[in-house]
């Protein structure tokens, strides 16, 4: 028996978020809601570098759920 499925493209998206506080959980948020045929969503990665603000906690707050 052969296998005919066709291997799925994976996709990563990276968002720079420089104090984003306010706005990353909405970002997130559609992007995850995208729907792409072709593609599988592999993994989204938020960069905060230095953000003085909860960037990155509200970036873990859509990790969590």
């Amino acid at each position: 028996m052969s296998d005919n499925t066709v291997p799925q493209t994976t996709l990563t998206v990276c968002i720079p978020a420089y104090n984003e506080a306010q706005n990353i959980e909405r970002v997130l948020r559609a992007v995850l809601a995208q729907e792409e045929r072709g593609f599988v969503l592999s993994q989204v990665v938020v960069y905060s570098d230095a953000s003085t603000d909860h960037t990155a906690t509200a970036a873990r707050v859509v990790e969590d759920e």
